[in-house]
């Protein structure tokens, strides 16, 4: 299916963060209505191929919080968003998908338990910039699937070879508890130096070569 968007993702890119939030409030009916088109429309055109095939897992693009958290409240989330992803989440299980990740720059602690309430089954990337503590997420959701978590920043020119030691300790323990895919915390940006990237890539094999 590509990367679909989710319930704020689509209306967001149709209308614009401060034109959506405001019409949380003055216009209810027509981000609903937004929800409701899209969601039939999403429904129609993975018939297509869920019909056929057996994908291993479906990409849901939110990017719904900053480096201080949520961009919306609880009762945002479950007015505006969660009615949506139930019904989502209940088609693509007749189809027997059982990976269903949310894609969510910032701060995502707090949407975790409101994801898993709609039958998300895992987030990604974990920007630890943001405040994300991966060790601490994996003890209060021991069986959420994980993806990324690792600081990009260590393979930006200056970091030291201590510093991606010290951030790859965690992918240790976070292996040993499963579910969990070990990489970069967002895209690796034109800021990585090559030098720094082969030590990771290399010690990150090593790791998950002794660990798995």
């Amino acid at each position: 299916g590509g990367n679909p968007y989710g319930f704020l993702g689509f209306p967001r890119h149709i209308m614009g963060m401060t034109n959506l939030f405001m019409a949380y409030y003055d216009n209810p009916k027509l981000v609903k209505r937004i929800n409701e088109f899209f969601l039939d429309f999403v429904l129609e055109y993975w018939h297509e191929f869920l019909s056929t095939i057996e994908p291993d897992c479906i990409l849901v693009f939110e990017d719904m919080a900053f480096k201080s958290g949520s961009l919306v409240s609880k009762e945002i989330f479950e007015e505006f968003m969660k009615p949506y992803y139930l019904k989502l989440i209940d088609y693509l299980k007749q189809y027997g998908v059982k990976n269903i990740i949310v894609d969510s720059d910032g701060l995502v602690e707090e949407l975790i338990p409101l994801f898993i309430d709609c039958g998300i089954t895992g987030m990604l990337p974990f920007e630890i910039a943001a405040g994300n503590d991966m060790i601490k997420i994996r003890q209060n959701y021991p069986k959420f699937q994980l993806l990324g978590g690792i600081d990009k920043r260590i393979l930006f020119e200056g970091s030291r070879e201590s510093n991606i030691d010290r951030e790859l300790e965690k992918v240790k323990i976070l292996l040993k508890k499963g579910g969990y895919i070990p990489h970069i915390d967002h895209l690796v940006s034109e800021d990585a130096t090559w030098k720094n990237f082969t030590i990771y890539r290399n010690k990150l094999n090593k790791i998950i070569d002794e660990e798995t």
